[in-house]
């Protein structure tokens, strides 16, 4: 109303001053903006307008100030969008509008697919290109050009002749054209395969008159090609005849030409034509060849006067170049002597062969007196507990002390709990308690202890045992295994040669598998370890095999076999005959050590 009265004082010719301006609200505005979508769309819409509302109408009404007020709204199907800003002093904007159409995409067609597929191959190509969209047409391009829905269809098959990429795309009635796939197919034609080279019948070599040689090629249908000057034969030479006459010294060349065939490679034969002379006698051999039992001395000549014999004993047939013989030649070991006679004006004779097969008596095995006298001259240390004491003492009767005096005159002993190395005599075997039962990590410390300050290394051999009531757990394993090893290693380092490793003795009772299964892996153990050295004495292995030499299990696990238990099948200890087995076997072990015999 204040507006029109201004106007009207204004056209009365009154006052002259401007009416007040009023700003319209700025034009509301849509993102994302209208248009054509293969989804749903949040729409936002706003004004530049501070503080202005806007309204919007979706059903093709045009907005107003009754309208719902908008900022953002889901369109989800093809929809105009109608708003307005409306703000406090100032006017509504104008009506603006946005046309949001959804359509939904169309599916690609299957990519093509080609068969064989790309590679290389011997020989042309027949390919079929396919697409697993039904109704599909597969268009295809072999000049480098990326195929497009224009490009002609594809032949069915493709003929690729040489190396060449197909591309191909498909396409589809309701679908958009599938992405393009293409396959390089490789085409290498092999070379022709080469005709078989010639052979020479007779061969080259020396002869005595002219040769008519047959020359030909396993190559059927081929042709031989020869020359006689010199010169290479090639395609072009003229065919070889048949036979070729060698009347003098040549060089015979000679190569295959066939259809469908490259030319073989060369092939030559070399014939020296030289008048006969007389071979020199063959040499003979005294004595002949045969099986001796020793040594042989053989005389080698030949009955040709002023001949040389020229011999080989290494497998290869003997020349005019090969060494004369030795007179006489000694066969020391097995061997074939071959021969051959060479004399001025005389060709050098046949070859002639003797074989000579030396047998010498195998050595007897020593007794065990005899072994006991081998190391009536070594000191070693046996520190051990119970089971140890059946060993060197037996169960009142036999073990080592039985031995001995089976055996008297041996020189071998047995010293007890000597102090020193000074009070283990010559050929003695000194006893010394190790630790204590059930504790072996400290029997392993002790040993050391014994080893290195007790006896200073002086023996010559030192081994300890353990007792089968040192080991019962897993834990007794890990622990005693980490503990042995460094120890051991730092002995063997120090004293080479010299430590005697022992594996763990086992128990007879069937209550007891579980504490035998954890002896066998601390044995084997020591087994893998250092059983390179030739030093490991096998105590469990002896104990787990009765008096017949079968292996003894109880629950899969190897025991102590009751043939050596003390009571026949629960006593660990040993009776008079294991003890007696046991140091049977520990006598050939450490004649074995100290010897170097084989086992």
């Amino acid at each position: 109303m204040v507006l029109l009265a201004a106007l009207a004082c204004a056209g009365s010719g009154g006052s002259s001053e401007s009416p007040p301006q009023v700003l319209q609200a700025g034009m509301p505005a849509f993102s994302p903006p209208g248009g054509t979508y293969a989804s749903a769309q949040q729409v936002t819409v706003a004004s530049a307008t501070p503080g202005a509302t806007v309204r919007c109408t979706v059903d093709g009404s045009a907005p107003t100030a009754a309208s719902p007020a908008c900022t953002s709204l889901e369109v989800a199907e093809t929809t105009t969008v109608r708003a307005v800003s409306i703000a406090p002093g100032y006017t509504d904007s104008g009506v603006a509008s946005a046309t949001y159409t959804i359509a939904a995409a169309a599916p690609i067609a299957a990519a093509p697919t080609f068969s064989p597929p790309g590679g290389t191959y011997a020989s042309a190509q027949q390919v079929t290109v396919s697409s697993a969209t039904a109704g599909a047409t597969v268009r295809c391009t072999l000049d480098g050009t990326p195929p497009t829905a224009a490009t002609p269809a594809c032949a069915s098959p493709v003929n690729i002749p040489a190396t060449a990429t197909l591309r191909a795309i498909a396409t589809a009635d309701g679908f958009a054209p599938s992405a393009a796939a293409s396959a390089t197919y490789t085409i290498e034609t092999p070379a022709p395969v080469e005709a078989s080279p010639p052979t020479f019948s007779p061969p080259g070599g020396t002869y005595t008159s002219a040769q008519q040689v047959t020359v030909s090629s396993a190559t059927a249908g081929a042709t031989v090609r020869c020359t006689l000057d010199g010169t290479p034969p090639t395609a072009a030479t003229p065919a070889c005849a048949s036979p070729v006459n060698i009347p003098a010294t040549a060089t015979l060349r000679a190569i295959a030409t066939a259809d469908g065939f490259a030319p073989s490679a060369a092939a030559s034969a070399t014939y020296t034509i030289e008048a006969a002379v007389p071979a020199a006698s063959a040499p003979t051999f005294s004595p002949p060849g045969g099986t001796y039992a020793s040594a042989q001395q053989v005389t080698v000549s030949s009955a040709t006067p002023g001949a040389t014999v020229r011999c080989t004993l290494d497998g290869t047939l003997p020349t005019a170049a090969s060494a004369a013989c030795a007179s006489p030649v000694t066969i020391q070991a097995t061997a074939t002597l071959r021969a051959i006679a060479t004399a001025d004006g005389f060709a050098p004779s046949a070859v002639r062969a003797a074989t000579y097969t030396i047998q010498a008596s195998p050595p007897t095995d020593p007794t065990l007196a005899q072994k006991l006298q081998a190391l009536a001259s070594k000191r070693q240390l046996l520190a051990h507990q119970s089971v140890g004491n059946n060993i060197l003492y037996g169960n009142g009767t036999g073990g080592l002390d039985g031995l001995l005096d089976a055996n008297p005159g041996s020189g071998v002993t047995i010293a007890y709990h000597p102090a020193s190395a000074a009070a283990v005599p010559v050929g003695a075997v000194a006893d010394t308690a190790i630790g204590v039962n059930g504790q072996p990590v400290g029997k392993v410390l002790d040993f050391d202890a014994q080893v290195r300050t007790r006896f200073g290394g002086a023996l010559d051999y030192f081994g300890f045992k353990f007792c089968f009531t040192d080991i019962w757990t897993a834990q007794d394993v890990s622990d005693t295994w980490a503990q042995y090893q460094a120890t051991m290693d730092a002995l063997e380092a120090a004293y080479p040669g010299k430590i005697i490793y022992w594996t763990v003795p086992l128990m007879p009772d069937v209550t007891d598998i579980d504490g035998n299964t954890q002896r066998e892996a601390l044995s084997n153990h020591i087994r893998e370890k250092y059983g390179g050295t030739g030093r490991v004495f096998d105590l469990a292995y002896h104990e787990s095999h009765d008096a017949q030499g079968n292996p003894f299990t109880l629950g899969g696990v190897p025991a102590l076999a009751h043939d050596w238990s003390a009571d026949g099948g629960h006593d660990a200890h040993l009776n008079a005959a294991g003890a007696t087995m046991v140091a049977t076997r520990w006598v050939e072990f450490m004649y074995r050590v100290a010897t170097g015999a084989a086992p």
